[in-house]
């Protein structure tokens, strides 16, 4: 009997000092993030078929993203953290047939600024949490276009961006490498579909105008109706396009508590 109520409280002093996230502490991780992004992929894959094998313009799904974050307890198994992310996706392509030239890039950057809770149980070797939270996303997507074709070269260059809200939750492991210090991996979910974007472009001759963010069929003056998503001018009205960041991202990462 004594010896059973002596390893209790081993058990319960091993759970009373096991390294908890609810404390201060600062999260820095890693990974790589799915994101859904339909309108430009969608866009990509109508692109493809016009360009028939000559080229090939890649999707955006699969972009590294990374974060650090400050976390502080808030009651017992229960914390919080405070964050900033950053996350970047690139598609581009070339090709030239004779004097014939076509290049086109765009790129994607987020920035999350986010707010999470924490739900971690005490356990001795490691520790399973779950976390769920909201943040605010600044986003910008940046494009560049030229063709040069009988000798003239028409081109531009846009820098548009905004900001958006979006939604996470997910579940981790935290394993222990030495006291104050654990080596994360784990999974999140995100919903962030992001619209409104507004910012200047710019064409061959140096003259800048007003643009906003288009997915639809335009009216363009050298091809006539096309399937489109870019910069576009804001005195004229056409669908609007969005950047959907949802989707999910496996991650790893280092804690430090205090």
């Amino acid at each position: 009997m004594r010896r059973t109520i002596i390893a209790v409280m081993l058990v319960l002093a091993a759970l009373g000092t096991a390294p908890a996230h609810a404390g201060l502490g600062i999260a820095v991780r890693g990974g790589y993030a799915n994101i859904a992004y339909g309108d430009f992929n969608d866009y990509v894959e109508a692109a493809n078929v016009s360009l028939a094998g000559i080229a090939e313009l890649e999707k955006i799904s699969w972009v590294p993203e990374a974060s650090i974050e400050f976390t502080f307890p808030i009651v017992p198994a229960f914390s919080g953290g405070v964050g900033i992310g950053y996350l970047k996706g690139t598609s581009e392509f070339g090709f030239s047939i004779g004097s014939d030239a076509l290049s086109y890039e765009h790129s994607v950057r987020a920035v999350p600024i986010t707010a999470t809770a924490y739900w971690e149980p005490p356990l001795v070797s490691m520790q399973p949490y779950l976390f769920a939270g909201a943040g605010m996303y600044h986003t910008k997507i940046l494009f560049a276009q030229s063709l040069a074709s009988g000798g003239e070269t028409a081109s531009y260059e846009a820098d548009l961006s905004t900001w958006g809200f979006g939604i996470h939750g997910g579940a981790g492991l935290r394993f222990e490498i030495v006291p104050s210090v654990g080596f994360d991996v784990g999974v999140a979910g995100r919903w962030a579909s992001i619209s409104g974007f507004e910012g200047t472009a710019t064409n061959q001759d140096g003259e800048s105008y007003d643009a906003y963010l288009v997915r639809d069929t335009v009216e363009d003056p050298v091809s006539g109706e096309v399937d489109y998503y870019g910069p576009w001018p804001v005195d004229e009205d056409y669908e609007e396009g969005t950047v959907d960041l949802t989707g999910f991202k496996i991650f790893i990462g280092v804690t430090v508590g205090f």
